[in-house]
């Protein structure tokens, strides 16, 4: 049985809470202003002790993210550093064959209307302390989770979304059908990312394995954002490739 210490690479507990802690305000669980689960309610949540939890918190204050106010308790301070954000192109069609080439089936684990993440509703414009629906569905090849989706929208559009619809359809069909929105345009963002405690325990990984994290957001023919979709894609399981064009050779590469 593991021990609740460290995990089978040597990595401290108190280090794992850091870190998903971090990943969670990275995701605009907590946004900068908010307050943080309780030391009691983070050692309910993760089934550690309250050492571990004081020393995870350390962590956080050491490095900026959270800082302590007396008769508050602990709050975001900073969301996380700038990334460098590339881009790739391509067409919606393409990026949907490269996903079918092995056969898939997906598991629907929850269908939910919930506080909207700070990121999520600066992207999609929603107002705030309004409620977003959600939609978590993993892929999965025979018996092995292959990635992980958080899908959120409008739950004007999304309420009559079945438990058998989301296991055989794409989100951007559901959404289609759902909303009558002529959605046509697809905004991706890929980045490298690491398995959090959360995420270590969806996708069936250890702490800290290799994850390659995409987000997509889906805009009207109005270009409106309506939707967005985070995808955890497994690192040892995937990689992303694309094509582009050259200059000729009489030209300067800049």
């Amino acid at each position: 049985m593991q021990s609740r210490t460290e995990n089978e690479l040597g990595i401290p507990y108190y280090q794992q809470v850091a870190e998903t802690i971090k990943s969670r305000i990275l995701g605009g669980m907590y946004a900068p202003g908010e307050r943080i689960p309780s030391y009691r309610g983070l050692e309910g949540e993760f089934k550690v002790s309250n050492i571990t939890v004081r020393k995870a918190i350390e962590i956080l204050v050491r490095d900026g993210i959270i800082t302590r106010k007396r008769g508050v308790g602990s709050v975001v301070t900073n969301s996380g550093s700038e990334v460098i954000t590339f881009e790739v192109s391509g067409s919606f069609e393409r990026l949907r064959h490269s996903a079918q080439q092995i056969p898939m089936t997906i598991e629907l684990l929850e269908i939910m209307e919930g506080p909207c993440p700070g990121h999520v509703q600066r992207t999609l414009s929603v107002e705030p302390e309004t409620k977003i629906w959600q939609m978590r569905r993993v892929r999965k090849h025979k018996d092995t989770i292959m990635s992980y989706y958080i899908h959120y929208s409008d739950p004007r559009w999304c309420r009559k979304i079945t438990k058998r619809e989301a296991e055989k359809e794409r989100f951007v069909d559901l959404l289609r059908r759902g909303s009558g929105i002529d959605i046509v345009r697809l905004e991706q963002r890929v980045e490298a990312a690491v398995a959090n405690l959360d995420l270590s325990t969806i996708l069936g990984v250890s702490f800290g394995a290799p994850l390659l994290s995409v987000e997509n957001v889906y805009y009207s023919s109005l270009d409106r954002p309506v939707a967005l979709t985070q995808i955890y894609y497994r690192g040892d399981r995937h990689f992303y490739k694309t094509t582009a064009q050259l200059p000729g050779r009489n030209l300067k590469l800049s």
